[in-house]
């Protein structure tokens, strides 16, 4: 079946054909940025790594010491894939699992001394990115660029706060 020569494209789309593209271009821009950060994040960490990991670290980073189940919610996984997850850092030696400080029957994930290091690295590599990014972008042009991330990112369900490094100054509404 060939392709509609509808400019309106499927589904009577109201959108210009340029506007589809340009939006396209948009998306395929933002998912270039978001591997590229990605593979600093990596390299930062010394070795390959997925996101979620990346997520777990930070979340740990931020706020401490937590059940298992804490660190599921925190990252949006199930406690399965967390504990698989848990098992290969605490084996690379980024986390440890220990009783809780006040009730021993409660398992608790924490940032070993290697882990707090990886999560600075982690870090340091994501604030030269935004640098190197941003240096010389005017402040009302990034006021904007926070204004469209937050719009979308509202669409899509979820916080433009909850990245690999929250626990820098929260972006305000």
């Amino acid at each position: 079946m060939g392709q509609s020569t509808d400019p309106r494209g499927a589904r009577g789309d109201p959108r210009s054909l340029e506007r589809r593209e340009s939006e396209l271009e948009a998306l395929r821009g933002i998912f270039g940025l978001a591997m590229h950060l990605n593979e600093r994040m990596y390299a930062a960490l010394g070795h390959k790594r997925d996101q979620f990991d990346i997520y777990a670290l930070s979340t740990l980073a931020r706020r401490g010491p937590m059940k298992q189940s804490e660190l599921a919610i925190g990252i949006g996984k199930s406690s399965v894939f967390v504990t698989r997850m848990v098992d290969h850092l605490e084996k690379d030696g980024l986390v440890e699992r220990g009783q809780h400080q006040f009730d021993r029957r409660i398992n608790v994930i924490r940032l070993t001394s290697e882990g707090k290091q990886a999560y600075e690295r982690m870090k340091a590599s994501a604030e030269a990115l935004a640098r190197d990014l941003f240096i010389q972008t005017p402040d009302e042009r990034l006021d904007l660029l926070i204004a469209n991330m937050r719009r979308m990112s509202t669409r899509m369900g979820f916080s433009l706060n909850a990245g690999p490094w929250p626990d820098e100054p929260q972006i305000p509404s």
